[in-house]
């Protein structure tokens, strides 16, 4: 076991890795919640540091076969010039406010290059789990989303846009509506601005999503069941667009008409930015995370300016708060392929499972209290998501289109 234990660690000191400085023996074995830094490889570094502590520490109290942990490790985490958030790295451990009560164990896990790492949060298994090299296929399974959308235009007519074909679908005034090659909706306007506003509106259904670039240049990114009500062109003073669900903003710069984003009651404005608003009606608070430029967010008579970095939650009562030092990256995971969770509670991953599975949930006992941290691609089945949870000792069941949860 000694030398399964050299070749993880070589991993670590590799020349890519020069930066990463490991601390004593007793910091090694604590779990911080996130790096210090927010590069994403060396947080990833980090988190196989971990890995390979806990696995040392195991097999030091137990005696467990080399095999059981080297076996899969050996084959598929080929060390030497490898990213490590290609491969996928399953760890268990109790969450870092918990009082630590047994030795903690570690899974590894390969899922062809899908999931970069997983962590599950309590009820600790007492030894190191031993995986199957392929998840197992459901019989019943489900299929992840796609690009799927339906654009309502100004008389109220409607074309399905995952099936529509390449090319211009219809004129708004002097705006021609293009669906491009890369499958994503486009306004281009020509012949000046005009007098009359005509609305149109993009929505994803469960298990969509879609990229649409307004008139003025502005990308919006609609996660699944979402929708964004907008003019083909715009017209006025400012450029004020609605929403429902969740949706990704590269607004456009233009200091003279600033960009206005209506979500459940609250508003969102900017000159020129990035930023993300969830505001599904199952989900406790309305979430606007902010990457760059600035925003005001004003609900009633109530205002908060961001930063960067920063995210504002509005709650059921109208209060505003403001998270400073945000997971950025968890909020916009699912723009990039991913669902990303960092002390997740079960709820709140089912919640985006339905969403994106297009599935419904059933309980059966009592709902579980692990918290979960970690990434999962959206490209994923959804019996390899499943198969991912199972680690925490829940069980899950599909029946149709209906998760059951065994607690």
């Amino acid at each position: 076991m000694d030398e399964e234990i050299k070749q993880i660690e070589e991993l670590l000191t590799d020349d890519s890795f020069l930066n990463y400085c490991n601390g004593d023996e007793k910091e090694k074995l604590r779990w911080e919640k996130r790096m210090q830094e927010n590069s994403e490889l060396k947080k990833r570094v980090y988190q196989a540091t971990k890995l390979v502590e806990l696995v040392k520490a195991e097999l030091t109290d137990t005696a467990v076969e080399a095999e059981i942990f080297s076996k899969n490790f050996q084959q598929h985490i080929a060390i030497k010039n490898t990213r490590i958030e290609n491969k996928a790295i399953v760890v268990q451990m109790p969450f870092k406010t918990r009082r630590r009560t047994s030795t903690a164990a570690a899974a590894v896990l390969l899922l062809l290059g899908t999931v970069s790492y997983f962590l599950f949060i309590n009820k600790v298994p007492q030894k190191i789990a031993k995986t199957e090299q392929q998840p197992k296929r459901l019989i019943n399974d489900v299929a992840p989303g796609g690009n799927r959308a339906v654009l309502t235009l100004a008389d109220g007519s409607s074309i399905i846009l995952d099936s529509a074909k390449n090319g211009a679908l219809a004129q708004q005034g002097n705006v021609k509506v293009t669906k491009l090659n890369n499958g994503q909706l486009a306004y281009n306007t020509y012949n000046g601005q005009s007098s009359e506003v005509l609305y149109n509106t993009v929505s994803t259904p469960k298990g969509g999503q879609y990229k649409i670039t307004l008139s003025d240049g502005t990308g919006v990114w609609l996660n699944a069941a979402s929708s964004i009500r907008y003019p083909a062109a715009f017209a006025g003073k400012e450029r004020k667009v609605e929403i429902t669900g969740e949706a990704y903003f590269e607004v456009a710069k233009n200091a003279g008409l600033p960009f206005k984003v209506a979500a459940k009651g609250m508003e969102v404005e900017v000159l020129g930015t990035h930023f993300n608003v969830n505001s599904y009606d199952d989900e406790p608070t309305v979430r606007t995370t902010l990457l760059e430029g600035a925003v005001k967010i004003k609900k009633n008579a109530v205002a908060a300016l961001m930063k960067p970095g920063q995210q504002v939650q509005l709650s059921t009562a109208g209060e505003l708060m403001v998270i400073e030092n945000a997971d950025v990256e968890e909020a916009l995971a699912w723009k990039n392929g991913l669902f990303q969770f960092n002390n997740t509670s079960l709820n709140e991953i089912l919640r985006q499972l339905v969403r994106w599975y297009y599935v419904e949930v059933k309980f059966e006992g009592k709902l579980p209290s692990q918290r979960f941290g970690g990434e999962i691609s959206r490209n994923n089945n959804l019996s390899e998501v499943l198969q991912i949870l199972n680690f925490s000792r829940i069980k899950f069941a599909v029946e149709g289109k209906t998760i059951i949860v065994k607690s």
